[in-house]
């Protein structure tokens, strides 16, 4: 690829606008032989929706290129332009002179930030739907735990007196991997011949042969 006309907004200039917007800043003209090897390219139909499509649709792209001409007229960046690369031209003429080459945009800082905190935010909602969902799937107080080696069903359980799954969901909750914490499968409790899931807690009544029950547990003589 030749030398190309360049239309630039870079990131240091945007620490002297005052505030930051969603549309992109211009600098003036510039040359530079070919975009960021990094780059991925993102269907675009024009300069500006090349930009906006970049910073809505791939993380941490800090510039978007624009060349009409090129196949991929559309390419997303973290990283600028390599500044040795760069001739200024008259920022005075950047609007006429740069139209037949390669646009450049910078994404202005509060915008990605915005942009991040929105995904945390989209992603924090997802979290609270699937949990809301999972939790309507069984009436109070049971919970819908996974079943092993399925992991498209799930039981209800009352953690509060299950002996298989006393104090939780002892394969983790449906739609969930991790195991909760407190669940205690009781009836793999060593020493204990006799036992329940008690308010969450599992109480031996009956201890084998060399055990001693103590304060409902089984302790090894």
């Amino acid at each position: 690829m030749s030398a190309f006309t360049l239309f630039i907004a870079a990131l240091p200039l945007l620490a002297t606008l005052g505030r930051a917007t969603s549309l992109p800043a211009w600098e003036g003209c510039l040359s530079i032989d070919t975009p960021p090897s990094d780059a991925t390219p993102i269907p675009a139909v024009s300069a500006v929706n090349c930009a906006t499509q970049c910073w809505n649709h791939i993380d941490n792209s800090h510039y978007a290129y624009w060349d009409r001409s090129a196949e991929d007229q559309c390419l997303c960046s973290a990283s600028g332009p390599n500044m040795k690369n760069f001739e200024m031209i008259n920022a005075d003429q950047a609007f006429g002179t740069c139209a037949e080459g390669i646009a450049v945009y910078a994404r202005p800082v509060a915008t990605f930030k915005a942009h991040n905190e929105k995904k945390r935010e989209d992603k924090m909602d997802r979290l609270r739907k699937a949990r809301a969902t999972v939790e309507s799937l069984c009436p109070e107080p049971l919970l819908a735990c996974a079943v092993a080696g399925d992991s498209s069903s799930y039981e209800c359980v009352d953690p509060n007196f299950d002996l298989n799954s006393c104090g939780g969901c002892i394969n983790g909750a449906f739609s969930s991997s991790k195991r909760s914490s407190s669940a205690v499968d009781c009836s793999t409790l060593t020493g204990v011949t006799s036992n329940a899931c008690v308010w969450g807690q599992c109480k031996a009544f009956r201890c084998e042969s060399g055990y001693t029950l103590k304060s409902g547990s089984c302790v090894k003589n």
